[in-house]
């Protein structure tokens, strides 16, 4: 008896072995599949999305709004020149097809130079040309007219008008409610916190930051998220030195992602935002730790420099050349200070409309 009972517990056992083995030979089996499906996939897009060979795979409309995209991109991760070079490849391989979105793509990228060199008034012109192209009737062109108002928007704080700033970014708003937006909504939210912060009403734009903070993590947006919470990073740290600390545990946590996958302002204003916590932070010396603060403001005046944003390159410029007068370094802090003079002239030169 007790013999058929091991017999018996070997044959379950046994049986139950191959069972599982199967089970995940079958499942090895599928990964393996899908990522070879996956790879063919990416080989086969890659090929059609060539400049040289989509026109042969896909519809003129659609490489048109391919490289349209790549474009934006290119203007939002590296520089306008890459993104005009998109543009003309557009226009060159499909001269017939997208004229109108080519040229709105143009006039994004004019728009989003002027602003970051300070030239409202060329922003304010590419603005009024954006708005010719798209539709009158309401509920058309939605995605578009809603860009086009957080631009006006930007443009109006660049010019120092936070209170009609502040009710375009609320029209905004109220239109993203109305036709669930979810993403332009939580843009919305952090053009109000951005609003408050220029105008340096840090507490009223911190539930604006709360609010964008909370709906972009609910919706896993992951990039937003980190967006907001550099915003709420520089709302605190505008709060006083008392908050500098944890102004920079936020940008702590965040700043993984930004560096990883963020678009080039974003990392920007995330290094020169730990610069200045460390700075504002009674307890730090420059002279025990330099690297700190040296480090994050080389690196932001890389990629504001890129960016060719005058104003952010006046205060990266203005920081370091009182970081290297902390350290007595006297060659390094007047080369600072001559860029600062620099940027300064060049960005009042633009406000003035002499570039």
């Amino acid at each position: 008896m007790i013999h058929t009972h091991i017999h018996i517990h070997r044959y379950v056992r046994m049986y139950v072995f191959m069972y599982v083995h199967r089970i995940c030979m079958c499942v090895c089996t599928y990964i393996c599949l899908c990522v070879c499906v996956c790879v063919s996939l990416s080989l086969s897009l890659s090929l059609c999305l060539s400049t040289d060979s989509c026109r042969f795979f896909l519809p003129d409309k659609v490489c048109t709004c391919i490289i349209m995209n790549t474009s934006q991109t290119d203007a939002i991760f590296l520089r306008c020149t890459e993104a005009c070079t998109a543009l003309d490849i557009a226009a060159r391989k499909f001269p017939s097809v997208g004229k109108s979105r080519v040229r709105a793509a143009r006039l994004q990228i004019v728009h989003e130079r002027a602003l970051h060199q300070g030239d409202i008034k060329t922003a304010h012109a590419a603005c009024d040309m954006l708005s010719g192209l798209f539709s009158t009737v309401e509920g058309v062109d939605i995605e578009s007219k809603f860009d086009l108002g957080h631009r006006r928007a930007r443009t109006l704080v660049r010019a120092g008008q936070f209170a009609e700033a502040a009710s375009m970014a609320h029209s905004l708003f109220n239109m993203c409610c109305k036709y669930k937006m979810q993403l332009e909504n939580i843009k919305s939210l952090l053009l109000l916190a951005e609003i408050h912060k220029k105008a340096r009403s840090f507490v009223s734009g911190l539930p604006y930051a709360l609010a964008a903070l909370t709906l972009s993590k609910s919706l896993n947006m992951d990039l937003v998220h980190a967006a907001a919470m550099v915003t709420l990073a520089e709302l605190w740290l505008g709060l006083g030195p008392s908050h500098a600390e944890q102004a920079l545990g936020i940008l702590q946590q965040c700043m993984p992602l930004v560096l990883g996958h963020g678009e080039r302002e974003l990392r920007a204003r995330i290094y020169i935002a730990v610069a200045q916590c460390h700075l504002s932070n009674p307890s730090y010396s420059v002279n025990a730790n330099p690297q700190a603060v040296c480090e994050p403001l080389q690196e932001a005046a890389e990629e504001f420099e890129s960016l060719e944003d005058n104003e952010q390159l006046c205060e990266v410029f203005h920081l370091q050349a009182l970081v290297f007068n902390a350290l007595g370094a006297t060659e390094e802090r007047d080369h600072a200070a001559t860029l600062f003079q620099k940027f300064t002239l060049l960005l009042k030169n633009f406000q003035t409309g002499k570039p």
